[in-house]
């Protein structure tokens, strides 16, 4: 009978092995050693044997066969093993851990300092907790600051740990990008993980293993799209990498993400995991709202929204408001936002130009990652024309091509996404109070412009207060666990008459359009509204027959309810 790995106080159970289903620390308990070890038995002969520890393979422990053992071990990356005359010897030998060099912390006072003074009171005090080792757990409404908050601390913690030591993921490859890093799921290379053979292909993964084991920090935003099935696999899998009883081995977890935003695609909410309610988090809710702080109104209609309330007569107050003609137009689906860009275009006079990426990857021959390429935001293929609505999907600085000015540009026959004079006025004032390292960012994913003409056969966009850039390629590169590192060189932008609500997630558009009429989440109602900074700024054209049920949401209601009770307690 397989009996369950333990380690010094835990060895009197070992020949107990507790029931599926008990507390993370007995169901997840594998213990990988590095790939490097070697996977052979020493000691005794292995046929005289007794006993047989495992120290390394698909689940730890001691085992009364070496047919037992051998199912363990056999073809394990790195596994370890051992055969003894008696338990104790065995027990011995899981007890001892392979010498790791390990890196001490660089702390530098006056230079976090500057870093933490940058910051508001309540993120600050979110920074500290960080900073002291603990896991926490970062929510807020939308607007409230977080990727701010998070840009700081992945700064503050590369700066401690070291840059390999910390693993910088989100949920999603279009949050990824925003936070600078990589998925959840290229981290641990588990692909898609629609499968156990993904998972099982994760777990043999040299470079994966490798990531994991360097690890000290997992910061991963966007935690509130990932499933409780996906996160539990994901504990077990970084714990059996690191030789932890501990979910997810024992790292710093630093999550962020609002579970009254979009839920994950199926199954329940991160918060129902085993490994979540092990983790022991400390909870931070950022209450500060910067993106609608000039509209008292609503800001009280995302609260109602956010604890899962539809005033639905309020919402339909709002139909027709707002400026007409507004762009980026918010959709529920992808097919609604594809059949609104193609007919936008095709109604414009003349040829599209044709942008085609270019694709790269670290093993072309064995490369099957093609949703992967499409999920680096740029397209494969990009058509344009002179007078494309056209949405930024990278920060850009302040370059050389760069014209305030008017310029001569061919007559154009189209309606530039003009702003209501108040906004005008309102970016005006932002501009003149935005601190100092972001004036030098004057462009920012999600900056909703006009093609009025190609130089150097690349397009020429105009934005807002008539802000010209010729917009030039970028390579999006990202990382798919088993398959290696690969990248799309491609013009970085996308054509934005509408844009599906999913997409938008982590943006503030200045001004646009919503088309409510397919909204099958109570969530996409929060998320699209709360984009915009003013109600002003926003012509809400639909809204559904009937609303969709927020029974769903009710639960995320529950769980932010007693957490933020137990912070004001």
């Amino acid at each position: 009978m397989a009996l369950a790995a333990g380690m010094c106080d835990l060895f009197s159970t070992l020949r107990r092995a507790p029931a599926v289903g008990a507390a993370f620390h007995r169901r997840f308990c594998g213990m990988t050693s590095p790939s490097t070890a070697s996977a052979v038995g020493v000691g005794v002969v292995m046929d005289a044997a007794k006993v047989y520890a495992v120290a390394a393979g698909r689940r730890p422990g001691i085992y009364d066969t070496w047919a037992e053992c051998h199912q363990q071990v056999a073809g394990f990356p790195g596994a370890r093993y051992k055969g003894f005359n008696d338990e104790n010897g065995a027990k011995r030998f899981l007890a001892q851990e392979p010498a790791q060099k390990v890196r001490k912390d660089t702390v530098d006072p006056e230079w976090e300092a500057e870093v933490l003074a940058e910051l508001g009171e309540e993120q600050r005090a979110v920074a500290e907790a960080v900073l002291a080792g603990g896991n926490v757990f970062i929510t807020g409404q939308a607007g409230c600051g977080k990727s701010f908050l998070v840009s700081r601390l992945i700064k503050l913690l590369q700066k401690r740990k070291g840059k390999g030591s910390v693993a910088v993921c989100a949920s999603t490859g279009v949050a990824s990008v925003h936070v600078g890093g990589t998925t959840l799921h290229s981290l641990l290379g588990c692909g898609l993980a629609k499968s156990e053979e993904d998972w099982q292909k994760a777990t043999k993964s040299k470079k994966a293993g490798a990531r994991l084991r360097r690890a000290k920090v997992l910061l991963l935003d966007e935690v509130s799209m990932l499933s409780a099935e996906f996160l539990d696999r994901a504990a077990q899998l970084v714990a059996e990498q690191k030789r932890s009883q501990s979910p997810f081995g024992g790292l710093q977890l630093v999550f962020c993400g609002d579970f009254m935003q979009l839920p994950p695609v199926q199954g329940a909410f991160a918060f129902e995991a085993q490994a979540w309610q092990e983790l022991g988090f400390q909870c931070f809710s950022l209450q500060n709202n910067f993106r609608q702080a000039g509209d008292a109104a609503l800001q009280d209609l995302l609260r109602q929204l956010r604890q899962g309330q539809l005033p639905i007569e309020r919402l339909k107050a709002l139909e027709g408001n707002g400026a007409d003609g507004s762009y980026p137009m918010l959709v529920s689906t992808n097919a609604e936002a594809e059949a609104v860009n193609r007919a936008k275009l095709d109604s414009l006079p003349g040829a599209a130009v044709v942008f085609r990426a270019k694709d790269e990857a670290e093993n072309p021959k064995n490369f099957t990652g093609r949703g992967a390429l499409e999920k680096l935001m740029v397209q494969e293929e990009l058509h344009l024309k002179v007078g494309s609505v056209v949405m930024l999907l990278v920060n850009l600085r302040l370059p050389d091509k760069c014209f305030h000015t008017p310029r001569p540009s061919p007559p154009r026959r189209f309606q530039m996404p003009g702003l209501p004079q108040p906004l005008v006025d309102l970016a005006a004032h932002n501009m003149m109070n935005t601190p100092e390292h972001f004036k030098s960012v004057p462009l920012v994913n999600g900056t909703v412009g006009v093609v009025i003409d190609f130089e150097d056969g690349f397009p020429v966009v105009e934005f807002a207060r008539r802000y010209r850039r010729l917009i030039e390629p970028v390579k999006m590169e990202g990382e798919l666990g088993f398959l290696g590192k690969y990248a799309r060189t491609q013009v970085p932008l996308k054509l934005a008459w509408a844009l599906t609500i999913h997409k938008t997630q982590g943006l503030t558009l200045s001004s646009g359009q919503l088309n409510l009429s397919k909204v099958f989440e109570p969530a996409q109602l929060y998320v699209a509204l709360s984009r915009f900074q003013t109600l002003d700024s926003v012509r809400i054209s639909g809204l559904p027959p009937r609303m969709p049920s927020s029974q769903r949401q009710r639960r995320a209601t529950e769980f932010h309810k007693q957490f933020e009770e137990e912070l004001s307690a």
